[in-house]
């Protein structure tokens, strides 16, 4: 669903929060000159102006859930998405991407209408009706093809773990990731992959990630806000001290950060 799509960076994400927090209190400054030109006494023009505040950061969530953007995403080029599907969703796993400089998910579906953004039924227009074709004649069935043994699924050498800004890590056999992975006493590790984040929502070593050619076992390392598995049936915890099994194609949710699990490429077994 996000193939050719850009996640968006934190100060893209910052500029529109930014922006959307100015447009309120614009809206909010600009009622209470109003009513104050309309001889109001100062307390009920503030009350009417934190009304108006109010009203527009929900007509903000009901933005992002119809159609992924509020003022501040679209004047970055932001649109926030579902994970999964590719469309604004009202769900936890979202994702705001960069649709100038990647692929727009939502491009090219059916425009969004303000009686849809209402949730008003809209009618459909009528269609005339075209004569029916007559029934064409009745065709042979051609023989059936024997059917094919499907094709055994190969492992491969290596995994990509690609980082929400834009990194990527090859993985071969047992990595640590975190803001500063560092292995245990007597520890051995291929790889270190260490994720930026000045928030500081992903522990220093914050996961173990081991590839067995199929799958790259998950195991949290005891991190604050620990390490959440995201795949098309749903979520779950990687608290387990034996590591949880995630195939390709899933994510992996650390505090703040995400990290995409990547199909690789058919070869050698690990």
């Amino acid at each position: 669903m996000l193939a050719g799509c850009v996640p968006a960076g934190r100060s893209a994400r910052a500029a529109a929060v930014v922006t959307d927090a100015v447009v309120l209190l614009l809206l909010g400054a600009a009622t209470c000159a109003v009513v104050l030109l309309a001889d109001v006494s100062t307390g009920p023009a503030l009350a009417v102006g934190a009304g108006v505040v109010v009203v527009g950061a929900a007509l903000g969530v009901v933005l992002v859930v119809r159609i992924g953007q509020t003022p501040g995403l679209r004047a970055s080029g932001l649109r926030s998405v579902g994970l999964f599907t590719g469309l604004p969703t009202r769900a936890r796993d979202r994702v705001v991407l960069d649709v100038r400089a990647g692929r727009d998910p939502v491009r090219g579906l059916a425009p969004v209408t303000m009686a849809a953004l209402l949730g008003a039924p809209v009618e459909a227009a009528p269609v005339d009706a075209a004569p029916a074709a007559p029934p064409a004649a009745p065709l042979a069935a051609p023989p059936a093809a024997p059917s094919a043994a499907p094709p055994a699924v190969q492992a491969a050498s290596t995994v990509v773990v690609a980082l929400d800004d834009g990194q990527r890590f090859e993985i071969s056999g047992h990595a640590l990731i975190g803001r500063s992975p560092t292995p245990a006493r007597d520890e051995h590790v291929d790889v270190l992959v260490p994720v930026n984040d000045l928030s500081r929502s992903v522990s220093k070593t914050h996961a173990s990630l081991r590839w067995d050619g199929r799958h790259l076992w998950v195991a949290d390392r005891g991190s604050t806000n620990g390490t959440i598995v995201l795949t098309a049936q749903g979520e779950r915890s990687a608290a387990s001290a034996d590591g949880v099994a995630v195939e390709p194609g899933s994510r992996l949710e650390l505090g703040d950060r995400w990290v995409a699990i990547e199909n690789p490429e058919p070869g050698g077994a690990a």
